[in-house]
């Protein structure tokens, strides 16, 4: 898990929990800012350990039966939007950087031919 791709997502009845193992190392990282949301009904509780993935992309089918669980807290949607760009940009600027380098790697590949 990459944490700085994820952030903890926690409903208004309660706070964000954060694992032992989810805590940064030295010089890592940590997760993104958590993210409130409000369930629809008062019954609904999020597991502690729910968690948004920025770096991955989920396709729900349009015959796919969901839940409404909620929304999120109109005050979070801003920093909702906010980290999944910051985590997509860099993914982009990772794999143009990677891409470049495999191209020069590969012109100086053929200059020593």
């Amino acid at each position: 898990m990459v944490k700085e791709h994820h952030a903890v997502v926690h409903d208004l009845n309660q706070g964000p929990f954060v694992s032992e193992k989810e805590t940064p190392a030295l010089g890592e990282r940590g997760m993104l800012s958590p993210i409130r949301v409000k369930p629809c009904s008062r019954g609904d509780k999020m597991h502690v350990m729910a968690r948004i993935n920025f770096a991955r992309t989920y396709t729900v089918e349009h015959n796919v039966k969901v839940y409404d669980f909620g929304n999120v807290v109109k005050d979070d949607l801003t920093e909702l939007r906010t980290q999944w760009s910051a985590v997509i940009k860099n993914q982009i600027d990772r794999a143009y950087h990677h891409h470049i380098n495999t191209v020069v790697e590969e012109d100086d590949e053929e200059e020593d031919e």
